[in-house]
């Protein structure tokens, strides 16, 4: 009967479409004017758009560029909320990532006012119009954008970072100000209104020379001009003249410069300017790149350069991969919420960074250890007695150092620290399929815990009756609640053993550290090791805003609680903490998996370091 029906069902589908398809061709016989008939056409099946085809980075595939690329004339107009008061303040915005972060000087969007009268003011931030002006490019210039100002974003003495959505830039990338020297020429450049065109910008170029450091410290912060204009206005951007990369902006005055005041080229003195060394405690949106060689795609083929830098830009990128730019879709990861700051902060979900060198793996424990016997570096990493290190632990990741000695290390290795948009980027896989496997298998062990803890509540339940029926029975005492221990139980202990001892064999990278890049499904697309698995790793900070930037792996097993050393005893009774992974492991086997874990299977003391949570972060370089 089920054949017949589901046959004759068929069967009617099957005329009712050709029914459908020749009622036209017989109302074109019969009347001669009928609706015509659609040629068939073959559909073809066309690929989902990537994010670099869809504007606005298909504007153009560069993401860096030149000064006059991106010095840009910064205009805001204010009116203060008692008097009504309106003023016009100008100033010089340097581009320093092409999704369009802007660096300017904090005085330069202040909501404070000095009136024509003297007396302070205060603008109501919903009166401020901030637009940014290009004042010369390659190709079509874009019109005025509109900036968009965070009201949560960290300003420091002489930077705060803004944001322009909607279109890609040309950015101009920043040195690190170790590569500043006395007496080393450098080009002044700024933008000011074109009297000439209303409502367009020009760009005023002119030579300099670095003088000493204002301020004599190892960071140096500021530098004095040796030689050069009197007068700049503020945000003023200083160039490497030799590598053309910027090297520091000119302050901010107390008191703002009008546009009328510029325009008529009226400035207040400027003797100094500030280097990049504090921009981070602004924005960690770009990095400051260890030397010139560093900037985007210049040592993307090394057979390109000078013969003799051949060999030097071999040797630094050995056990490096280059990440070309582009644009990423953000999202969230532990520790590190990008997603939820750009959004909230900015509005976009998307973020863009120019093309990249990165290590292949994290920085081992035997690299580290040679930094610090050539440095004598201090102090030393948590848990380490000395730095002679031996055994299998040298190719592991090193661990528990602080951002800043990894910044430390980087410098000294002619790189830096990735940027946590650098790190997205680098991170993505070809397929779920590896992570898809791992979330299988952990799913399935945690399936077979908790059924044997259901048969052991079972097994206690029904022994823990018998003990009270036969206490009754004698007319003894019974005390509710009273442990069982028994040779079922012993039983269960030894299976649950078994199974966890089966599971790290084919996936202890998910609860141990391994040698750094040694697993080989692990790998991203551009061939990064490590993305889901081994030791979080710190990312470039923004060391002005609460919390740390991390790279958590997220297949790595959380132990931030973890009972101690002590209580890896068999069957000493211990209270039993809450315990969550970065898997979000809430089923009832967590909490008996780490136990076995913690009495079975952590007897090396490094080993306890790396497993129960207490190993801090490690770290990788890019360029």
């Amino acid at each position: 009967m089920g054949f017949n029906t589901s046959l004759g069902t068929r069967l009617g589908l099957v005329i009712i479409c050709l029914s459908v398809l020749t009622l036209p061709a017989l109302a074109q016989e019969e009347g001669g004017a009928g609706p015509p008939v659609p040629e068939q056409q073959e559909s073809v099946e066309r690929p989902a758009a990537s994010i670099a085809d869809l504007a606005p980075y298909n504007t153009w595939k560069e993401h860096t560029g030149k000064a006059q690329d991106a010095v840009v004339l910064m205009r805001m107009e204010l009116r203060d909320e008692i008097s009504g008061e309106t003023q016009v303040r100008t100033g010089t915005g340097l581009l320093i990532r092409c999704d369009g972060f802007v660096l300017v000087p904090p005085m330069l969007v202040s909501l404070n006012m000095i009136l024509k009268d003297g007396t302070p003011g205060r603008a109501h931030t919903d009166t401020k119009n901030l637009t940014m002006t290009f004042a010369e490019a390659d190709g079509k210039l874009p019109p005025p954008q509109s900036v968009f100002q965070p009201r949560h974003n960290y300003e420091t003495r002489d930077f705060t970072a803004l944001k322009v959505n909607g279109l890609h830039f040309k950015a101009l990338q920043m040195l690190h100000p170790r590569n500043i020297r006395e007496g080393m020429p450098v080009k002044i450049a700024y933008a000011v209104p074109d009297p000439r065109k209303p409502g367009a910008a020009k760009a005023v170029v002119v030579n300099a020379r670095v003088g000493t450091s204002s301020e004599p410290d190892r960071q140096k912060l500021r530098f004095a001009f040796a030689d050069g204009p009197k007068s700049v206005p503020a945000g003023a951007v200083v160039i490497d003249a030799a590598s053309g990369l910027a090297v520091g902006q000119v302050p901010g005055d107390a008191k703002q410069v009008l546009e009328d005041d510029v325009v008529a080229g009226r400035f207040s003195p400027k003797t100094f300017f500030a280097s990049f060394a504090e921009v981070h405690k602004a924005q960690n949106a770009a990095a400051l790149l260890p030397d010139p060689d560093a900037r985007a795609g210049a040592e993307a083929n090394p057979e390109t350069r000078d013969a003799n830098d051949i060999d030097a830009a071999r040797r630094m990128l050995d056990g490096m991969v280059f990440v070309p730019g582009g644009p990423v879709q953000l999202e969230n990861w532990p520790r590190c919420n990008l997603l939820s700051e750009y959004k909230l902060l900015y509005g976009v979900e998307v973020a863009c960074t120019p093309g990249f060198w990165i290590d292949k793996a994290a920085v081992t424990t035997a690299e580290y250890a040679d930094f610090l016997r050539a440095t004598r570096h201090r102090p030393l990493p948590a848990g380490w007695t000395g730095i002679e290190v031996g055994g299998r632990y040298a190719s592991n990741p090193v661990h528990s150092v602080s951002p800043k000695d990894a910044d430390t290390f980087a410098l000294w290795r002619g790189k830096r620290l990735v940027t946590p948009v650098e790190w997205l980027k680098a991170k993505q896989m070809r397929d779920t399929r590896f992570n898809d496997e791992q979330q299988a298998a952990v799913a399935s062990l945690g399936q077979a815990l908790t059924a044997l803890e259901l048969e052991e509540r079972e097994i206690v339940l029904m022994r823990q009756t018998e003990a009270q029926v036969l206490a009754r029975s004698k007319g003894l005492r019974y005390q509710p609640g009273a442990p069982y221990v028994g040779p079922e139980i012993n039983a269960l202990d030894e299976e649950r053993i078994l199974l966890v001892r089966r599971f790290i064999q084919e996936h202890g990278f998910l609860i141990f550290t391994s040698a750094a890049g040694a697993n080989p499904q692990d790998v991203s697309i551009y061939g990064v090791h490590d993305v889901n698995t081994n030791t979080p790793e710190w990312l470039l900070q923004n060391e002005g805003k609460q919390g740390r930037d991390v790279a958590t792996k997220p297949l790595v097993f959380g132990f931030s609680h973890f009972p101690v050393r002590a209580a890896r005893q068999p069957r000493q009774q211990e209270p039993i903490p809450q315990w969550k992974s970065h898997l979000n492991y809430d089923t009832p086997f967590s909490d008996r998996m780490w136990t076995i874990l913690a009495r079975y299977f952590g007897d090396d003391p490094w080993q306890d370091l790396l497993m129960f949570g207490q190993s801090g972060n490690g770290f990788r370089c890019a360029r």
